[in-house]
């Protein structure tokens, strides 16, 4: 079907084809045990208008990481990825020692881009007691004081992605900073967008079983 509109000068009508925008989110850098091809799910979707951020759109993805917005009007949106289940997936005393590795300087910086955007739990582009502070009541089960993401989530089609295996160009650079939201384009038939979800805290990657509802204690 399409969806018109009486233009104001009232003649004729303006038709817009609806489209539809899809993809799958998966699990970064393993897949999930109980997942389908490394699928993530129970990662909320929102679709949201660029200007006015009014969700046009609001799915979860399946098993398989799959995610359907249908009847999409030409324009421009952004995707905003959250997953506050499997707060502590992962999560332990050896992550902890690796971030607290990089903070005295045992060790230089992680090996790969990912893991140091795993440690930056307060978003702050650096690696600090802070971060620690946070990951440490996540495996009590124990909610911050502010809602920090327990997972985040990036654009396969971004250049950050392309990244994510790299070690970062020095030890000083800071961490790379990864939106909440990202930018998607609506203008054709059909739209894919494929993101990863990183669990911030999970250092080492020995996060696997990620479908479940767990959620900190307040």
């Amino acid at each position: 079907g399409s969806f018109c509109s009486m233009p104001s000068n009232g003649n004729g009508m303006s038709c817009f084809i609806p489209n539809s925008i899809n993809g799958t989110v998966e699990k970064f850098p393993v897949g999930c045990a109980n997942g389908l091809n490394n699928g993530l799910n129970l990662v909320n979707v929102k679709l949201n208008e660029t200007i006015n951020s009014l969700t046009i759109s609001d799915v979860f993805t399946d098993l398989s990481g799959q995610y359907f917005s249908n009847g999409i009007l030409d324009g421009c949106y952004e995707h905003c990825l959250v997953k506050n289940t499997n707060v502590n997936c992962g999560l332990n005393s050896i992550d902890l020692t690796l971030i607290r590795n990089i903070i005295l300087g045992v060790t230089a910086c992680f090996p790969q881009a990912w893991q140091s955007i795993a440690a930056d739990a307060n978003d702050d582009q650096a690696i600090t007691t802070g971060d620690i502070n946070i990951i440490n009541k996540w495996i009590l089960g124990q909610a911050p004081s502010n809602p920090y993401r327990p997972w985040k989530f990036i654009k396969v089609s971004s250049g950050l992605f392309n990244q994510l295996n790299n070690a970062l160009e020095t030890c000083l650079e800071s961490t790379p900073l990864v939106p909440t939201c990202w930018s998607v384009n609506s203008t054709a038939t059909s739209s894919i967008n494929d993101y990863v979800g990183i669990k911030v805290g999970d250092v080492n990657g020995s996060c696997t079983n990620c479908a479940g509802f767990q959620t900190p204690n307040n």
